[in-house]
């Protein structure tokens, strides 16, 4: 397929462009961690996004559709989630694997993910070491580095000074994480993130009602 562009002397219209993944992963996420609804306007529907979706149903939110990219989560509160009836497949989808990780740590049940062919080569061990440092338990292939994972979380976590190796917006998870409220204050560095890494989550809870555009 070949295109032809030529200049002109202005740009005129409106555009809308689909919604961010990064945000959308973390805004299902947070909202099955809230007390009270999340109204998210906007959330990519891309498969990955949607495994998301998938996990937190899973987990107890109630999850509904309410139209194109607007999801109306009921969320289940920090210590409202409830151990999945099956595996949790994240299908591609690495960063669904590792911020549900982060979630589970606080969870006093098991829960096992796992994902595609291509998903269960990828390392988990930036997330699963500093995890298990904070009491978390965490089984799995390659010692536990490699999904299929199994999951246990402790309550409360164990505070602890970490230092990534890498600049990752899915290691530095310390909100989706906190909702596990650790004994005190935990210590967290990482490299200078690249300039395209989303900033992670900021808020520990959300009360009442909320609003999110994933955009």
């Amino acid at each position: 397929m070949r295109f032809r562009v030529r200049p002109v002397d202005r740009l005129a219209g409106t555009a809308e462009v689909p919604g961010d993944k990064s945000i959308s992963h973390r805004a299902a996420l947070l909202g099955a961690l809230a007390d009270g609804v999340t109204e998210i306007h906007g959330y990519l529907e891309a498969e990955d996004c949607l495994r998301t979706i998938a996990a937190v149903q899973a987990l107890g939110a109630e999850v509904t559709r309410k139209g194109p990219g607007h999801y109306r989560i009921a969320g289940a509160g920090r210590y409202g989630l409830q151990e999945p009836g099956d595996v949790i497949d994240c299908g591609n989808s690495g960063t669904t694997a590792r911020l549900l990780l982060g979630v589970l740590a606080g969870q006093s049940f098991w829960t096992l993910l796992t994902g595609d062919a291509s998903l269960r080569q990828r390392p988990m061990a930036r997330v699963t070491e500093p995890l298990g440092r904070m009491g978390a338990a965490v089984v799995g292939r390659a010692q536990a580095t490699r999904l299929p994972l199994a999951v246990k979380g402790r309550r409360p976590l164990w505070a602890i000074a970490h230092t990534s190796p890498v600049a990752s917006a899915q290691v530095n998870r310390r909100s989706c994480s906190r909702g596990s409220t650790p004994t005190a204050r935990s210590r967290w560095r990482s490299p200078r993130p690249r300039a395209t890494t989303p900033s992670g989550c900021s808020a520990s809870s959300v009360r009442g009602s909320a609003s999110t555009v994933a955009r």
